[in-house]
């Protein structure tokens, strides 16, 4: 409780670990009081320039939080600017203040707040902060405890970002103590890239091994296709192409709120819209309302509905936005689709689309082409990686004969920009639609590419029915023309 707060300590060196006044001044580490009467280190978490929480460290070396224990991030945050070349992690407070020291306390470091045991825990509450660091190097303690830990939290950042620094002694404060400071600079500046081994024997792996985990494609709201293709699996990147206007954002915008009622979690990138017209798309197909109608004439529909819908589709806690509009740099997208991937645990991203993120890059000297090589291939890594799903969107190049727009037939060298867009994908859905036809909303759904099991050509037909705003399978013929849809 925040009453608990010990407000009148006093900063001071700290003799028998070699920290100096300066450094403790620096990070507000103080020595005060426990109301039991006993001698503390307090070590304050600071958030929006408030004490929320302290750490206590008593002389037999147990430990106990006051304050408010949900606020404690990494440790020293609050001291460092967001982003840099390099941010230090170690494991304990001490350690914290040695290797700030050794650095003249002008270079980020911080700390776990609840030790090894918690680590992956605490980085992924401040992934998001960690990923504007260039590189994040982990300087836990050299026991079993702290090596344990190494393993579990390289996998959470993008591959190459986290380096892990080597002592010789267990921890930062114990080389600080031998007068081996120098080294702990050396550590920091030589740390490696952590590769796990990755080779495995053939005759390590067994029948129960293969059978473990069988893939699951989850079901999509159109029966042919989802047939043709056997659901929508997760570690897989999916991609939804067509000419303009034809109903790409309108399948995936589908698909997303098919998923969110059978209780998968989503999180949502549409680059060409805001989080809450994303929001709202999701409450119209819930309600079988058109779009257009929610927004301009939201009053249409009673508010008891509007609240049931928002809280099933929207504030159910599995359904997360990016609030972004336009384009932006490919590692900041990464970035964020990796905090849904690791700290969010979503199952499957949204992403609409492509082709905007690409167009407000700075582009590379060889093009467009390279800069959709580089993000496709960072998408692959990122599910190969996390196991998150990426349904996402890309656009086609002008048609040489029948427009996209007038129902032209799409290959997979149609896709624009890169070939990256057709190799690396699992699996490729194209729409194919007449918009200036005597049935204008009948759509035909062409697989162009299923890795998995390798079911091309044509999947159904789908029907825009305006009436409700929704994108469904398409009856046959006959039964239109006996009655309406």
């Amino acid at each position: 409780m925040a009453g608990d707060l010990i407000l009148d300590g006093a900063v001071e060196a700290l003799p028998k670990r070699g920290i100096s006044q300066e450094t403790c001044d620096k990070w507000g580490y103080k020595v005060g009081k426990h109301k039991n009467g006993k001698t503390v280190h307090i070590a304050s978490h600071i958030v929006d320039g408030q004490v929320v929480a302290q750490k206590l460290r008593f002389a037999d070396k147990t430990f106990s939080v006051v304050g408010d224990k949900k606020q404690m991030g990494l440790y020293g945050k609050h001291l460092w600017r967001d982003g840099g070349l390099r941010v230090v992690i170690t494991e304990g407070e001490i350690d914290a203040l040695t290797v700030s020291q050794v650095q003249n306390n002008k270079w980020a470091v911080v700390s776990l707040p609840n030790g090894a045991q918690a680590a992956k825990k605490s980085i992924l509450a401040d992934l998001e902060w960690l990923d504007k660091f260039q590189e994040v190097v982990l300087m836990f303690d050299n026991d079993e405890a702290g090596q344990a830990a190494i393993e579990e939290c390289v996998s959470i950042f993008t591959p190459g970002k986290c380096k892990v620094a080597r002592l010789p002694l267990k921890d930062a404060n114990e080389m600080l103590m031998a007068n081996r400071g120098q080294e702990i600079i050396s550590a920091i500046w030589d740390a490696k890239v952590y590769r796990p081994d990755g080779i495995v024997a053939g005759t390590d792996i067994t029948l129960e091994s293969l059978k473990d985990n069988p893939v699951v494609g989850y079901e999509i709201p159109y029966a042919t296709l989802n047939e043709r293709i056997k659901g929508i699996r997760k570690a897989e990147v999916i991609l939804f192409t067509a000419g303009t206007g034809i109903g790409k954002s309108t399948i995936v915008r589908e698909i997303g709120a098919h998923f969110i009622k059978a209780g998968l979690s989503l999180g949502n990138i549409f680059l060409e819209e805001s989080y809450k017209k994303t929001a709202q798309g999701f409450i119209a197909i819930d309600l079988s309302v058109p779009l257009g109608v929610l927004r301009s004439n939201p009053e249409s529909i009673p508010d008891a509905a509007l609240s049931e819908s928002l809280s099933r589709m929207v504030s159910n806690g599995n359904t997360y936005f990016y609030n972004h509009f336009g384009s932006l740099d490919s590692d900041v997208l990464i970035s964020k689709m990796n905090y849904f991937a690791t700290a969010l645990n979503v199952d499957f991203i949204l992403l609409d689309h492509i082709s905007m993120v690409i167009s407000g890059q700075e582009s590379s000297k060889e093009g467009e082409r390279k800069d959709i090589d580089i993000l496709m291939t960072k998408l692959r890594s990122l599910v190969e990686r996390t196991g998150v799903g990426v349904i996402t969107i890309a656009h086609l190049s002008k048609a040489s004969g029948t427009s996209h727009e007038e129902g032209g037939r799409v290959t997979l060298n149609d896709l624009r920009g890169s070939a990256a867009l057709k190799q690396v994908p699992d699996t490729i859905v194209a729409l194919e639609r007449d918009q200036q036809s005597e049935d204008p909303n009948r759509t035909t759904v062409r697989v162009l590419k299923c890795r998995e099991f390798g079911e091309l050509g044509v999947a159904g037909e789908l029907l825009y029915v305006q009436e409700t705003g929704r994108l469904l399978d398409a009856p046959p013929f006959e039964a239109e023309e006996e009655g309406k849809f």
